[in-house]
């Protein structure tokens, strides 16, 4: 069996927080939290990328992006341009990728927790507030 990027961001993560950071005191155990949070959030984008690359897939083609063109920026210039409404297709898409970017960046955010309450079918899967 293969170990996953995922599996192994989580191990030095777990290494850190139980065996790294108990022995260090100040600066150190400060930036040895750090680590631990930069891994997490490593992981966590490792889990979600896939959603992330499918909401922009699928929105690509109705946003208009151009080849290799990120579709948020896209969105955005169509948005601003006046070339697409802002119906519930593109609200819809809105709501999904935010709350993707949320889980990945901070899932403890507490505007990321009333999101999901409100838009919980929004939410990606394995993504918890």
């Amino acid at each position: 069996m293969t170990t996953t990027a995922t599996e192994l961001l989580a191990a030095v993560g777990e290494f850190i927080e139980r065996e790294v950071q108990p022995a260090l005191e100040g600066r150190a155990a400060f930036e040895a939290r750090i680590a631990r949070n930069a891994l997490a959030t490593l992981r966590r984008e490792q889990a979600l990328a896939p959603v992330l690359a499918a909401l922009d897939a699928a929105a690509g083609d109705w946003v208009g992006a151009g080849e290799g063109e990120a579709v948020p920026a896209a969105l955005a210039r169509a948005l601003r341009d006046g070339r697409l409404p802002a119906d519930e297709r593109t609200l819809g898409y809105l709501r999904r990728r935010t709350l993707a970017r949320l889980a990945i960046d901070n899932p403890r955010y507490s505007g990321f927790s009333a999101a999901a309450e409100r838009w919980p079918d929004d939410l990606p899967e394995g993504a918890t507030p």
